[in-house]
Parts: C-alpha cells; sequence; structure tokens
C-alpha cells in the first residue's frame, strides 16, 4: 500500500537532469538508470493505486447513496398509503 507522502517523497527523489558529461565506470552508469526505473515504476504504480482507490471510493459512495435515498423513498412512499 502506497501513502500519499510516500508518492510525494518518490517524486522529490527524482534525479536531476545533468547538462555536463560524467565519465564513470561501466556498472555505476548501470546501476543508477536500474534505480532511476524502479523509482519511476514505483511512482506509476503509486499513482494507479491511488486512482483505483479514488474510483473505488466515489463507486462505493454513490451506492450507499443510492440506498440511502432508495430506502428513503421507500419510506415515504409507505407512510403516505392509509388502508
Amino acid at each position: 500500500m502506497v501513502t500519499k507522502e510516500q508518492l510525494m517523497q518518490l517524486r522529490a527523489n527524482r534525479a536531476v537532469p545533468h547538462a555536463k558529461l560524467e565519465y564513470n565506470m561501466d556498472g555505476a552508469s548501470h546501476i543508477v538508470s536500474s534505480l532511476e526505473m524502479d523509482r519511476e515504476r514505483d511512482i506509476k504504480l503509486g499513482e494507479l493505486a491511488m486512482r483505483d482507490a479514488l474510483l473505488h471510493m466515489r463507486q462505493e459512495y454513490a451506492l450507499s447513496r443510492h440506498d440511502g435515498l432508495a430506502r428513503v423513498h421507500f419510506n415515504h412512499t409507505t407512510t403516505e398509503i392509509k388502508p
């Protein structure tokens, strides 16, 4: 589970592109790019999880609101009918 604060922290830790060239050993650049890919993947997965949670919350809210409205209408119509 990802929280909003964790997602904001991942976004804040994104690498800032540098304009100068740096000469690294072959393995060092691969490790850095691997870490960046992992961070970007975590950000995307976190955003998807947040979006899915929001959609689920909205659907549940709409269903509970509809259920409550149906109860009100049912109770209102049954009290008006007199034998």
